[in-house]
């Protein structure tokens, strides 16, 4: 991958399904193990050159909703690298995680 290709490159999306017995209101937020300053908590330091940031379903990192009993609901899960500065590339691999959180009321 070229440094250009880099840029607000995004991951194959991993699909997360959830569904409850009962009626149930439901927060989910995706938080970034290792904090960026200055970013929501979404983003997370993925190697020397950059952050990633984390959503859900292309625009969510954070929602509250109501699941019906045995209703499902799909999340599509993706990180979008975000280079520290596109003008000096940093070579090397870019790895990060993240937590999904979801409550249940």
């Amino acid at each position: 991958m070229t440094p250009e290709e880099s840029i607000n490159n995004v991951t194959p999306p991993y699909n997360y399904q959830l569904t409850c017995d009962y009626d149930a209101s439901v927060s989910v937020s995706l938080i970034g193990s290792a904090p960026v300053s200055g970013k929501t908590e979404n983003y997370t330091k993925c190697g020397n050159g950059g952050s990633c940031e984390l959503k859900y379903n292309d625009t969510e990192y954070k929602g509250k909703f109501k699941l019906n009993a045995g209703a499902a609901k799909t999340f599509s899960i993706t990180s979008t690298f975000h280079p520290n500065d596109i003008r000096n590339p940093v070579e090397g691999s870019f790895q990060g995680s993240a937590i999904l959180r979801v409550l249940v009321d």
